[in-house]
């Protein structure tokens, strides 16, 4: 459906009411910490909601943390592979466009800013949006051993949160918004549903319409989890993105709000990626993926790596020379990857963790041997011009995630890749030989990989030594 401009005025006057109701009997006991605590330990999605909540607490979660009738779990599936195959790149524009949109909507970004979490807890709070998008993106996340359908639960409960508290301060938006309202809880799915995957696709990532449809799919269900009104969740990808661009155009404007939340949002990145080599990243990023307009808006300030970005694409085409993929995987894959591994010291006093199902890891670890490869061939080939060679250096001496912490990785993904699925594939068999002999394993033992190979399966005797050659190298 298109959203009409009485549909949008509709959607910003409501809020959650059964949502606002539970929090407002919360709060009147004054136990809103209590139920925090409690809540903090409550994730599989076939747990019972913590026996020490209040019935009427208990009662309202187990009839909303229930996963809509109409959602495929083939088509969610899709979605799931999706994440595999492009995880850390998700996480990167989901934690740098798509929050930039949305500080671009003045009334949005006054919320976020008056509530206080971006501007007390600002990693943590960073760190809780990437966890609910590993959390309902990770394979199996609304299964009853999934975590997504708990997660969106809880979120919506600290909406309800942020509305109570927010009323207390005396707030009331223009026009009869509510704060954190349908509008927002729609175009929050949105901007991280099918904007995200045009924002993708402008990073030289291809998804397949029908991937792109599966990951509308998935954030109509978190849509719904998040107590949006369903009948204004679009159904796949190119309805919901004409969706988000009105809705985004219509609430596009300046705010100092806006701004400070853009400050905090780069200050996080500087503040928690090691060295200097990345700082300027996610400015680029931003300003390659947003409009002239949007950045001059929010002040993202210029980057050196925005003539990159720039020169990689060309006639609506991400196009490649030698040097860009190792360039573009370097400044930004590498980014992702280092956020998905969790690198992060204590910003503002809270520590960075994020939880990432072991599949997910291990697909992002085998990422790492392909960057190695790309730089590889492109220094052999040597069609590098001195400038990119320079970069390539800097990077190399800054990144957080050197060569050998990703071959590491790669050794990781590579071992839990065969524990898992029982096969050892010979590019896998040649890395996790090499961490062998850096280990110290003696050249008989050693021997057991080569015959995996050769019967293409992992027995129960060589089950134990990659169990303790993980030991080893994890």
């Amino acid at each position: 459906m298109t959203l009409s401009s009485a549909h949008m005025i509709h959607l910003q006057e409501t809020a959650d009411p059964s949502a606002d109701a539970v929090i407002d009997r919360v709060a009147a006991t004054g136990i809103i910490g209590e139920l925090n605590r409690s809540l903090a330990g409550w994730d599989r999605n076939d747990a019972e909601p913590p026996a020490d909540l209040p019935d009427f607490v208990r009662d309202w979660l187990q009839k909303s943390a229930v996963l809509p009738e109409w959602a495929d779990p083939d088509i969610l599936a899709r979605a799931h592979q999706l994440f595999l195959d492009h995880g850390p790149m998700i996480g990167l524009v989901g934690l740098t466009s798509s929050f930039a949109w949305m500080y671009a909507c003045p009334h949005g970004a006054e919320v976020m800013a008056r509530s206080g979490r971006f501007k007390e807890l600002t990693s943590r709070r960073i760190a809780e949006t990437i966890q609910y998008i590993f959390s309902v993106a990770e394979t199996g996340a609304f299964t009853p051993e999934g975590r997504g359908i708990t997660m969106s639960a809880k979120v919506r409960l600290i909406h309800a949160t942020v509305r109570w508290s927010m009323r207390q301060q005396g707030y009331r938006g223009e026009d009869g918004r509510a704060p954190i309202s349908q509008l927002h809880v729609t175009s929050t799915a949105l901007s991280l549903g099918p904007k995200l995957i045009d924002d993708l696709g402008k990073l030289g990532v291809v998804v397949t319409p029908e991937e792109a449809d599966a990951w509308a799919h998935l954030w109509r269900v978190c849509g719904a989890l998040l107590g949006g009104e369903v009948a204004y969740l679009p159904a796949g990808h190119d309805e919901g993105l004409a969706q988000v661009n009105a809705v985004l155009d219509r609430e596009k404007g300046s705010s100092e709000a806006g701004r400070l939340l853009t400050r905090q949002l780069l200050r996080f990145f500087a503040e928690t990626l090691p060295g200097s080599a990345f700082d300027d990243i996610p400015a680029a990023v931003i300003r390659f993926l947003l409009d002239d307009e949007r950045c001059a808006m929010l002040d993202v300030p210029s980057s050196r790596w925005e003539s990159l970005f720039r020169s990689g694409w060309s006639g609506g085409a991400w196009r490649m020379t030698k040097a860009l993929p190792f360039l573009s995987f370097s400044a930004v894959e590498r980014l992702a990857l280092a956020l998905i591994e969790a690198h992060f010291r204590t910003v503002d006093g809270v520590p960075v963790r994020i939880a990432i199902a072991i599949d997910v890891r291990t697909e992002f670890q085998r990422r790492a041997q392909r960057a190695i490869a790309a730089y590889e061939e492109a220094l052999v080939d040597g069609d590098v011009s001195d400038e990119e060679r320079a970069t390539m250096a800097a990077l190399q001496a800054q990144l957080n995630l050197s060569d050998a912490e990703l071959r590491r990785m790669a050794v990781v993904g590579a071992v839990q890749a065969a524990l898992r699925d029982g096969v050892v594939l010979p590019a896998e068999a040649a890395l996790i030989d090499e961490a062998a002999q850096h280990a110290g394993v003696d050249a008989s033992r050693r021997a057991e990989i080569a015959q995996a190979v050769a019967n293409g399966s992992v027995d129960a005797r060589e089950r134990a030594w990659l169990g303790e050659l993980l030991e080893l190298v994890g």
